[in-house]
């Protein structure tokens, strides 16, 4: 900005320059974000399209190679700073398909490791390199750095490298691995992009199995998994935006904006955008289900505090309902189980979140019991109840109903089928004990007693 005169800019016009500098600054930030998911979006939904097209398997694997560098371009970089492969297991090797079989990279993979590494009880000494330890621990491989990582061993120039794992029905199938040659290039969203495309492949290949084996396959599970997958990393475009957003205005919240009321507004904002989070992570584990990707992992928890959390979590939105939110647990001692902890209380999280939408009046109580060899969580509610003829299928995946009110008012039909498959991964069960019409339901969690932790090395 000029002016004619000297001095003309107070210390308060240089503030209110450098402030909104700054907020041009994070909205181009933000921007540049935004037009990267959408990019990346829209190659997921053609990946969805063209892997579902009656392609071979190979066809299928090639592709995958393709989408997966698509994913990660960014604009004005050159094809060449990339590369992207994928490794097939065949017992305890990866064989590596680069992609488009270029003569080159192909010839590079052969003289380096023989076209396969092996992941499973490798020599003494052998490096695996970074797609076997994805292999070998099944979690996606995001290293800034190669340089710094002991695994690694070079077939080209690399600086980064993201390696994510295919799952069919719930083993290492292959990995699909992107390549870029300056360090510090792959983000995060890349890694939860590339994953969804593992999970969308690792859906469509176990399609492909069962159909080796039947003569009929139903085209509505095909379609199914690709659409959660889909709707997922749809619904992640829109979420991130307006959380980079809210974060954008929470920095400056206090010195940009007088009205009180704006400020205080900025807590319910990032707090729904959490909660939408959620369910988008909810899809995603769905996606997982189909993808046979499913796992537990065990560690040692107090499932009293567990319980408290989640009461703790839902006493604001029981509040603001209106209705008690109370809970009973026998002892102040620590109940310390085995037990994947997301797992558990995320199915005690979704029967309490159930409860507390469909009740409009009256409580909610969670009560912890020990019976015999069994650890009980029951949720009771007095809320509208589900109708008799409709209580059989009220864990069927997707399932709603001819009332959509007994199910979800505002959700999408699968946190009771998650929870089923949670508890039965820790040889538990979900049961609907008691369910009257416009009276209330009782659920009931049941968890064997083995998972004590003191009774582990018996059991």
């Amino acid at each position: 900005i000029d002016h004619p005169a000297f001095a003309a800019f107070s210390k308060d016009d240089v503030d209110n320059i450098e402030l909104l500098a700054d907020i041009a600054a994070e909205a181009y930030r933000v921007n540049r974000q935004n037009e990267r998911q959408v990019r990346a979006l829209g190659v997921l939904q053609q990946s969805a399209k063209r892997i579902t097209d009656n392609l071979t398997l190979d066809d299928i694997l090639r592709e995958t190679a393709n989408y997966a560098k698509k994913i990660v371009e960014r604009e004005f970089t050159s094809d060449t700073d990339y590369v992207s492969h994928l490794a097939v297991r065949e017992g305890n090797y990866l064989v590596f398909r680069p992609q488009h079989n270029d003569p080159v990279v192909y010839s590079t993979f052969r003289i380096a490791q023989s076209e396969r590494v092996k992941f499973v009880d490798p020599e003494p000494g052998a490096r695996i390199g970074i797609v076997g330890r994805t292999a070998q621990t099944g979690v996606s491989q995001l290293v800034p750095d190669v340089r710094n990582d002991e695994d690694y061993f070079m077939i080209r120039p690399t600086g980064t490298q993201l390696s994510v794992p295919i799952f069919v029905s719930g083993q290492i199938y292959g990995i699909v691995s992107v390549e870029h040659n300056k360090p510090h290039y792959f983000s995060g969203e890349d890694k939860d992009t590339i994953e969804t495309l593992a999970a969308q492949v690792g859906a469509v290949i176990t399609v492909l199995n069962s159909r080796f084996e039947q003569a009929r396959l139903s085209e509505r599970d095909k379609q199914r998994s690709l659409f959660i997958s889909n709707v997922a990393h749809e619904l992640r475009t829109p979420i991130s935006q307006i959380a980079n957003f809210i974060e954008g205005l929470s920095r400056n919240a206090y010195e940009s904006f007088d009205d009180p009321d704006y400020v205080m507004n900025l807590p319910i904002a990032d707090r729904i955008v959490k909660e939408q989070r959620e369910l988008v992570d909810r899809l995603l584990e769905e996606a997982r289900v189909e993808g046979g990707a499913l796992k537990a992992r065990f560690s040692r928890h107090d499932l009293n505090q567990i319980i408290r959390d989640v009461v703790d979590t839902y006493l604001p939105r029981a509040g603001e309902k209106g209705i008690k939110l109370n809970v009973h647990i026998p002892s102040d001692e620590p109940l310390v189980l085995s037990m994947d902890r997301f797992m558990i209380k995320r199915a005690i999280k979704n029967l309490v979140d159930n409860a507390i939408k469909y009740t409009d009046e009256g409580q909610v109580v969670i009560q912890l019991r020990l019976q015999d060899d069994h650890i009980l969580i029951d949720v009771e509610d007095t809320g509208i109840g589900i109708p008799e003829d409709e209580q059989a299928r009220i864990f069927d995946r997707m399932i709603r109903g001819e009332d959509a009110n007994v199910y979800e008012r505002d959700g999408i039909g699968i946190g009771l089928d998650l929870a089923r498959r949670y508890l039965e991964l820790h040889d538990g069960r979900i049961v609907l004990t008691r369910s009257v019409k416009d009276q209330g339901s009782v659920f009931t969690i049941s968890l064997p007693a083995k998972l004590m932790s003191h009774n582990l090395e018996s059991s």
